[in-house]
């Protein structure tokens, strides 16, 4: 049985001037063909990631001098009942040494347990649906009205409880329960932001991650990250750091810079990943570079 629900979000309080994040590394990612990193995670300190072309594969991104590369983890075969394309936006480790996917394809999160191999050459674990398919209870919430901007973002809560992402328009938050008698799902929608955006740009979320049991959000139109906080039984956002100084900088400014391109976010205790989906355009300084980027920052103290 799915059991749903809506709560309000509350009036957020306003936070003009986020600190602008200190930047210790900017790497373009040598990757396979068509490359679009998304859902970041960091499991027993390696930074994996899913790409949103890239249906059956986890990915590590290996960190070199001047470049990232992405070499694959975990190979899994897709689900059973799978769409056409999975379309794999939100990744985050399952508490018991495998793995959950959201897939904006579906409206679906899956579960993979992986058997590692040292080359990740061929499958090692099957990815199950843990939830139906959510895209009732979010479009009877008001989401999902635009095409290609619902599930950007999953968080795990507990060992029972999930947190995704819904892109924009309105962005909002779904929090599943997952028990024997079926999930039960309450969507909130947060169209509005208490913080300043670039004009022309809606409110969105593009990934979620999970860090000392607080829960962050990547804003790419914002070029933020914000603590998420419950307040009144629903989710408001606290505070806020801004990276527009690093995606801005016009070392690493892609030529269409009309949106933010961050897809995915990870947190350590001393460092913050982001990483950007380019859609296969090239930087603006480098018109024959065509590889995303990953930007690591210093994580400020109490944040």
């Amino acid at each position: 049985m799915l059991g749903c629900g809506g709560v309000p979000s509350p009036t957020n309080p306003v936070a003009l001037h986020p600190p602008e994040l200190e930047l210790m590394a900017a790497l373009p990612i040598e990757a396979p063909e068509n490359f679009q990193p998304s859902g970041l995670w960091v499991e027993e300190g390696r930074l994996l990631v899913v790409s949103d072309k890239h249906d059956a594969t986890i990915y590590e991104l290996a960190l070199e001098a001047e470049h990232a590369a992405a070499r694959p983890f975990a190979h899994f075969a897709r689900p059973s009942e799978a769409v056409d394309m999975l379309d794999l936006e939100g990744l985050s480790g399952d508490g018991a040494g495998g793995f959950w996917l959201a897939s904006e394809g579906a409206f679906r999160v899956a579960s993979v347990g992986v058997a590692r191999t040292e080359d990740a050459s061929g499958p090692s674990g099957r990815a199950l649906w843990i939830t139906p398919s959510l895209r009732a209870a979010g479009e009877a919430a008001g989401c999902f009205q635009i095409n290609n901007a619902g599930f950007e973002g999953l968080a795990r809560l507990d060992a029972q409880r999930l947190l995704l992402a819904i892109e924009r328009q309105p962005r909002g938050l779904v929090e599943v329960a997952l028990g024997s008698g079926g999930p039960k799902v309450v969507v909130q929608t947060m169209a509005e932001s208490s913080y300043a955006l670039p004009h022309g740009r809606p409110a969105d979320f593009s990934d979620l991650s999970v860090a000392e049991g607080e829960v962050y959000a990547l804003m790419r139109n914002g070029h933020l990250v914000v603590r998420l906080e419950r307040r009144e039984g629903a989710w408001v956002e606290g505070q806020g750091a801004s990276y527009a100084a690093a995606e801005n900088d016009p070392r690493y400014i892609y030529a269409d810079a009309t949106f933010g391109l961050a897809e995915g976010l990870a947190l350590t205790q001393d460092r913050i990943f982001i990483v950007l989906d380019n859609n296969g355009q090239a930087r603006a300084s480098a018109p024959a570079d065509f590889r995303p980027l990953l930007f690591i920052f210093r994580r400020p103290p109490g944040f």
